[in-house]
């Protein structure tokens, strides 16, 4: 990437908007945003979409008094971002007509020096020609399809990689830079055996190049599309539930926002009012945390330049809190958490970074084996409009295996899943050892969910 004097331009910005702010106090932040990226793929052996792109932003935060005021630029020459800059500030004026003491913030104090996170870039990206990284896409393909007779296609694939960079400058000092690497793709298959269809697939994400297993995700993806072929619909009726860890992820990911106190604070959150309260089973804990290794979400700052750290945020079933940027810290008397969430386009919001659930004891196989009879959840599908975010109720369509005894049945399809998220979170018994992607932002294993009513409510045949 090309490098700018973008110190030197921050510091101009300063001193346009100090000598424009006549005698007001004035303060700046700027995020800057830049990535290089390259996606493709293929079908039928040959290249089918290719795309690379170079792109750049910067987004002003600007306080007049206290009252904030947001501009961003695609153009980051110095004439250009001055003059977003001084649209931040006229912004600004305009929110404070009709402000009251309680809209005014504060950017944070914090100028402490923050090292950039090594693991979450590597310079492997630029090992690979072209040409290398195609053949990873056409091997991706190539291997599905040879992984099981049943494979008839793989109607969706894709490769992509992408190196960018994050910087943050603040009239208090806080200056910030993270580099970022990631590497990723996937295979979804069309498996046939008789009149059976069924699509399924895998995918991965890394940061090191170097890293990839592409042999893994196409044996993966054709195993979860074959495993489904020659589906039943169960019975209707209640059964405990052993939910794979990628759809238990999914779920958690749900009732991921009513962490943010935000949205308690607007009154827009299903975990509002409810801190220090027993949410979910004793077997469930769950922490926010920036500082994995190479994990899809970490970060060494938030988007206020506030330094990353672990929030605990269910104990034992126990909501121990809510995530924080340091305005809603304020607004609400809860510890700052540094979960600071905004693009150069957007406004300051609040997000996770990457939700943990810590390993159980139990295999996949003890918790199918430790159940009379038991549906293992593969997928709900419809999450955004089979599940009401204000109460937590759902009613999903889903996939799955029925299980008896600890012995496989086989599979199962075309039935309904109902309950509310929060009972479910309740009702679960067992968290498993097994994780079905080590390296996503939302790492939850295998979950056993039966409670006192024995599981949820199916509506087959």
């Amino acid at each position: 990437m090309i490098e700018l004097n973008f110190d030197g331009i921050f510091g101009r910005v300063e001193e346009v908007l100090k000598q424009e702010a006549s005698g007001a106090r004035v303060e700046v932040e700027l995020l800057l945003e830049r990535a290089e990226s390259l996606s493709l793929s293929v079908q039928k052996g040959a290249l089918e979409k290719f795309d690379s792109s170079r792109s750049g932003c910067a987004g002003f935060r600007v306080l007049l008094d206290g009252i904030a005021g947001y501009a961003w630029s695609e153009d980051l020459s110095e004439s250009a971002l001055v003059a977003t800059a001084r649209h931040a500030l006229e912004n600004a004026r305009f929110a404070s007509q009709g402000a009251t003491e309680s809209d005014r913030v504060e950017l944070i104090s914090d100028g402490e020096q923050v090292r950039e996170d090594d693991s979450l870039f590597n310079e492997s990206l630029k090992g690979l020609a072209f040409e290398g990284k195609k053949n990873r896409a056409l091997e991706l393909e190539s291997l599905t399809l040879q992984a099981d007779p049943r494979v008839q296609s793989v109607p969706y694939n894709g490769y992509s990689e992408v190196e960018s960079e994050s910087r943050i400058y603040t009239s208090r000092g806080v200056r910030r830079r993270q580099r970022r690497t990631s590497v990723s793709g996937s295979s979804y298959c069309l498996a046939r055996e008789g009149e059976s269809t069924k699509m399924a697939g895998d995918g991965f994400f890394v940061r090191d190049s170097s890293k990839v297993n592409i042999a893994e995700v196409a044996q993966e993806a054709a195993r979860r599309a074959t495993s489904r072929l020659g589906a039943t619909v169960p019975a209707t009726g209640r059964y405990a539930l052993v939910i794979d860890s990628k759809v238990a992820g999914e779920l958690i990911g749900l009732l991921a926002g009513s962490f943010s106190a935000k949205a308690v604070f607007e009154k827009n959150s299903l975990l509002a009012g409810k801190g220090g309260e027993q949410i979910a089973s004793p077997c469930l804990s769950l922490t926010d945390d920036p500082r994995l290794p190479g994990a899809a979400g970490s970060r060494s700052f938030d988007s206020e330049g506030a330094v990353a750290r672990a929030t605990p945020l269910l104990r034992d079933g126990v909501l121990m809190g809510y995530l924080t940027d340091s305005v809603h810290a304020r607004k609400m008397g809860l510890p700052h958490t540094a979960s600071a969430s905004r693009g150069p386009r957007s406004e300051l919001d609040i997000s996770y970074s990457n939700l943990v659930v810590p390993l159980g004891q139990k295999s996949l196989n003890e918790l199918l084996a430790g159940q009379e009879r038991v549906i293992y959840i593969t997928e709900f599908k419809g999450y955004h409009s089979s599940y009401q975010k204000g109460s937590g109720d759902f009613s999903f369509p889903s996939e799955g295996e029925i299980w008896e005894k600890g012995k496989r049945l086989g599979p199962v399809a075309d039935f309904v899943t109902s309950g509310n998220l929060l009972e479910l979170l309740k009702s679960i018994e067992a968290v498993g050892s097994r994780l079905h992607r080590p390296d996503g932002a939302i790492r939850v294993p295998d979950l056993l969910v039966a409670g006192a009513q024995g599981g949820l409510m199916v509506a087959g045949r």
